[in-house]
């Protein structure tokens, strides 16, 4: 993704706000990708607990790159964490874990 200013603060780097929901949605998303039911419309489970660390900025212009992992998936939670980084650098932008209840 190349963050432009709609997804800039007024510093002109990525908002927090916008990191947030990156890490939101893409862990989402990657939970998805492990539903058994085969059910299009599953439930994606709803969030009991987020943190991110921010760890440096995005400057607007610059690509990122967004990865999720899902930690481990059981009945009733799944725990992920999402990585955000400069994609030229490879550099960690954020980090966030994200813990869902299915």
């Amino acid at each position: 993704m190349i963050v432009s200013e709609e997804h800039a603060n007024r510093s002109g780097t990525l908002h927090g706000g916008m990191t947030a929901t990156l890490v939101d949605q893409i862990s989402t998303l990657a939970l998805t990708t492990v539903d058994e039911s085969g059910d299009e419309n599953m439930q994606r489970g709803v969030s009991v607990d987020m943190s991110i660390s921010f760890l440096r900025p995005a400057k607007i212009g610059e690509t990122i790159e967004v990865t999720a992992n899902i930690l481990k998936k059981g009945r009733t939670l799944a725990f992920l964490d999402v990585n955000i980084c400069d994609k030229n650098s490879g550099k960690l932008i954020a980090k966030g874990n994200h813990t869902k209840y299915l």
